[in-house]
């Protein structure tokens, strides 16, 4: 009995001291050699489709106030003409799912905006329809001037008709007529109710990874987006490259309440007992490193291929549960980077700057993006 209490009691200490004993904090290097290899460059090509009521699309790029960039019918012409953005996304499981931004992954558009260009478009058309009308009808009547002068009286008052004449002016007014009825059925067929109009994007993605070669746009691996955040204040998405594996030698970032890759037995036991799963309080001034590509694939290049950059900072202000603000630097490309804290732990992911700064940024708390994830 004795030598069971003592088991107890040696088995008590360890789990205590498991338990109880910190990770152990890392160098700045030490994370970036750890980490960068499961963080990934994104590229996204993509352009909008309006779905019109009564069948029929219309492509376009972007919005440029009122205009919609490259507009077009023709689904060819706005592929050779697409939107390309690049941002950063991180491993989070072994089946190839990769966080990221909403805004990285499935770029949106304002409706109200799209319907209220679309709706200038069409008033722009219909002008130039009843103008064409306009010149159309302006020539049938010179064309009926010109018949009546095709006939004629001689000396003695009899009546002289060109009937070969009147043929062909009759036969081009013939003509004008069936323009300008082809313009009136299309003025009919331009609504102006915009409420049925339905604007999707259309988005290619595909991903780098860190410390290789990128020559063209064909050496990005091929993902689909799995999932997007529906709530407005959570810019999260996710993403998944098609052959669904993750790399062997990819790091895989934790949530908070997952299990590691290689999770030890005290890793174990003290995510079991420890309550590990609550989550661990930011505090202000603690040390924070992002990893990401920063301005996208124009600084990533280089002479031995893309390098994804470390950068660090200071928590500014207490979390609210949603969002961390932090005093990391970026550039555009680093939505969507994982920040972590010194122990390598995932505390947030990037997502935007302060309006006119670039050392004021905001991240999604861990939690929410567990909280997506689930």
């Amino acid at each position: 009995m004795r030598t069971i209490l003592q088991k107890v009691v040696c088995l008590f200490v360890l789990f205590t001291l498991a338990v109880s004993c910190g990770e152990r904090k890392m160098t700045s290097e030490e994370l970036f050699e750890q980490c960068a290899s499961g963080v990934v460059l994104i590229m996204n090509e993509y352009y909008y489709t309006i779905h019109l009521p009564g069948g029929g699309n219309l492509y376009f790029s972007d919005l440029d106030g009122e205009d919609m960039v490259g507009l077009t019918a023709d689904q060819s012409e706005i592929m050779a003409n697409r939107n390309m953005l690049f941002g950063t996304g991180f491993f989070v499981s072994e089946d190839g799912k990769i966080m990221t931004n909403r805004h990285v992954a499935a770029p949106q558009i304002d409706p109200a905006e799209v319907k209220k260009s679309y709706r200038s478009l069409i008033q722009a058309i219909r002008t130039v329809v009843e103008y064409r009308q306009l010149e159309l009808s302006n020539q049938y009547n010179q064309l009926s001037v010109q018949i009546q002068n095709s006939t004629y009286y001689d000396f003695y008052g009899y009546a002289h008709t060109d009937y070969s004449a009147v043929s062909q002016l009759t036969a081009q007014q013939q003509e004008l007529s069936r323009q300008f009825d082809e313009l009136e059925e299309l003025k009919e067929n331009l609504s102006m109710d915009v409420s049925e109009l339905k604007i999707e994007s259309v988005c290619e993605l595909g991903i780098a990874y860190n410390n290789t070669y990128v020559a063209s746009e064909k050496d990005f691996k091929g993902c689909v987006v799995t999932k997007v955040s529906e709530k407005d204040d959570i810019d999260l998405a996710l993403i998944q490259l098609k052959d669904k594996k993750t790399p062997a030698t990819a790091h895989v970032f934790t949530l908070p309440g997952q299990s590691k890759k290689e999770e030890g037995l005290w890793e174990k036991v003290k995510r079991v007992f420890g309550n590990d799963e609550k989550e661990r309080k930011i505090t202000v001034n603690e040390p924070l490193y992002m990893i990401g590509y920063n301005a996208g694939i124009q600084l990533a290049s280089t002479s031995q291929g893309i390098k994804a950059q470390l950068t660090s900072g200071n928590v500014s202000q207490e979390s609210d549960g949603v969002r961390l603000l932090y005093t990391i630097p970026t550039l555009g490309g680093s939505s969507g980077s994982p920040v972590v804290d010194e122990y390598g732990n995932l505390v947030a992911v990037n997502f935007a700057k302060v309006s006119n700064t670039q050392n004021f940024n905001f991240g999604i708390v861990a939690q929410q993006a567990a909280n997506f994830m689930k």
